[in-house]
């Protein structure tokens, strides 16, 4: 927990940020010793900042930065490089200019903000599973027009997720159905996402 942090600033939520002087009452930072924690009997003890940030400051302190150098254990383990923040996640998007059809199928399953995560899966026989969860009781749609589907089926979201509803479904031309899954290949590969990954998707 955070301790000594801001008092007049916080952050959404209402959590106070941490400045110089804050610290966190226990650290589990280091508890495998490989820097002296355990070595010295000390751990899962407080945090506190070493480095802060030069010229942002919260209440007319330095505010403090997750990815600035610390020292663990009541000061017996430095951390210098840092806790790294994690890669923000990549987005697909599709524009209703291009993907008229399947902007309005995907926005059946879309929440208010237009993007929604997904998870993708590499499983065919999971793929198919989704697919036909998905199609079950569904019409087929006219002369060269194809079922698109959303969440799609590559992902752990699409199909009949237990207590949800299932994908939405709408025929859309064939043409446009190909071009959104050349798009959605070309966005697995250029971003190495693979089995387990979660992006967003966004319409706009």
């Amino acid at each position: 927990t955070l301790q000594n942090g801001t008092t007049t600033v916080f952050a959404k939520g209402g959590a106070m940020i941490a400045n110089k002087g804050s610290q966190y009452g226990m650290s589990t930072g280091d508890e495998p010793g490989t820097v002296g924690g355990v070595k010295s009997n000390t751990f899962k003890q407080a945090t506190d900042w070493i480095l802060y940030s030069f010229d942002v400051k919260m209440d007319g302190k330095n505010a403090c930065r997750h990815t600035d150098k610390k020292y663990h254990n009541n000061k017996n383990t430095v951390d210098l490089q840092g806790n790294a923040n994690p890669a923000p996640l990549p987005t697909v998007v599709f524009d209703s200019a291009t993907f008229p059809n399947k902007v309005a199928n995907m926005k059946k399953r879309m929440p208010a903000s237009g993007k929604k995560k997904l998870t993708r899966q590499t499983s065919r026989s999971a793929i198919r599973k989704n697919r036909r969860a998905a199609l079950k009781g569904e019409k087929k749609g006219k002369k060269k027009t194809s079922l698109d589907e959303f969440p799609f089926a590559s992902s752990t979201q699409g199909g009949k997720p237990p207590g949800k509803p299932k994908a939405a479904v709408a025929a859309i031309p064939v043409s446009e159905q190909n071009a959104q899954g050349g798009k959605l290949s070309s966005f697995y590969q250029n971003n190495n996402i693979g089995n387990g990954d979660s992006y967003w998707v966004e319409v706009i």
